[in-house]
């Protein structure tokens, strides 16, 4: 049903009939003849009532607004073949319509609903415990719901895709549970009717903190598109560097998964995202120079040596006197017993004698 902005405020015809006063006139007829009577309240006999006992020769759309304010004073919503009707107005209210009591949820868990359905969806409710107030509510939650459920399940699944190529443990993060909760929330509150979504709200997990799926449902789109287009090959090069890099590198990808790994509200994706990047070009322009072209319009990247680097000596000895045979034998032992990352510096000297 269509609220009436403040129904409540809006007061019964009086006898005059040309202003509305604060009352209880109407309610306590309609109860009174539904007493008397056994009938079902339809939209047609509430405008039968309304002329009982003396024609009041009202217009319709003040019928209207007496059947309405009606409605919204006893927590009734109006129903049309089986369904709400949610375009009720002044002018149209169809006579088919039947008024049924809604059960209304505890006080407790609309009020929690309503916190959660601001924090999470932004959607602000009005705190008045009444039909009109929940279906509002429920109702636009469900919406807000349906609008963000592709981006929520876009973001969550490439969180967890650039978390797993980190080597990182996706589940184990606030960010990745944030996510997962969110999507497990809009999934729900998109397909449940809105007379139980009171209920959902307010017994929903929160994994982390309402705040952070707050954020999750309103940035999902904008978080998925960040990780899509992130240097994810440039940080793959980066944790691949010799050793001698590798203090660098970890750094770099150590502030890259705490990014991953901590709410959005702790630590904004985007900037983190470019910073990894800056620092991870950085490095490797510092670390790559480029070799002559081999083809026309081909370079090649290398990684240049390390300069001045200090090498450990493994072993060191000196022969003196040596026939030129025996040099070779020595030579021959020491390339034998070269590992894969030794190298030999040799100092030569000779004496030729007749």
């Amino acid at each position: 049903m269509r609220q009436i902005a403040n129904p409540l405020m809006i007061s019964e015809l009086g006898i005059d009939k040309t202003h509305f006063v604060l009352g209880q006139h109407w309610k306590s007829h309609f109860g009174r003849k539904s007493a008397e009577t056994g009938s079902s309240l339809s939209v047609g006999q509430l405008r039968k009532w309304i002329d009982d006992p003396r024609p009041m020769g009202l217009p319709k759309e003040a019928q209207n607004l007496i059947i309405l304010i009606y409605a919204a004073q006893t927590s009734q919503t109006l129903y049309l073949h089986g369904g709400t009707f949610d375009d009720a107005t002044l002018a149209n209210v169809p006579d088919a319509c039947e008024l049924r009591k809604d059960k209304l949820p505890d006080l407790a868990d609309w009020e929690l609903a309503l916190k959660r359905a601001g924090s999470i969806f932004g959607v602000a409710g009005l705190r008045l415990l009444s039909a009109g107030n929940v279906h509002t509510l429920s109702t636009e939650c469900r919406k807000k719901a349906g609008d963000a459920k592709k981006s929520c399940q876009a973001y969550q699944q490439r969180l967890n895709q650039r978390m797993t190529e980190m080597g990182m443990s996706p589940d184990t993060t606030d960010r990745m549970k944030t996510a997962k909760a969110t999507l497990s929330l809009v999934e729900k509150v998109g397909v449940t009717e809105p007379a139980a979504i009171v209920k959902l709200l307010a017994t929903a997990i929160v994994a982390t903190s309402e705040a952070a799926m707050g954020e999750c449902v309103a940035k999902a789109a904008e978080l998925e598109g960040n990780l899509d287009t992130a240097g994810w090959q440039t940080f793959e090069i980066v944790r691949k560097l010799p050793d001698e890099h590798q203090a660098t590198a970890k750094k770099i990808l150590s502030e890259l998964e705490d990014a991953l790994s901590s709410d959005e509200h702790a630590t904004e994706l985007a900037p983190a995202l470019r910073s990894a990047q800056a620092q991870s070009m950085r490095l490797l322009e510092k670390l790559v120079e480029v070799k002559p072209p081999t083809k026309p319009g081909v370079t090649t990247p290398v990684i240049k040596p390390p300069e001045n680097q200090e090498k450990k000596v493994v072993e060191q000895d000196s022969r003196q006197n040596l026939t030129l045979q025996a040099a070779k034998e020595e030579l021959g032992d020491l390339s034998s017993g070269l590992g894969p990352a030794q190298s030999v510096r040799v100092n030569v000297s000779w004496v030729v004698e007749e």
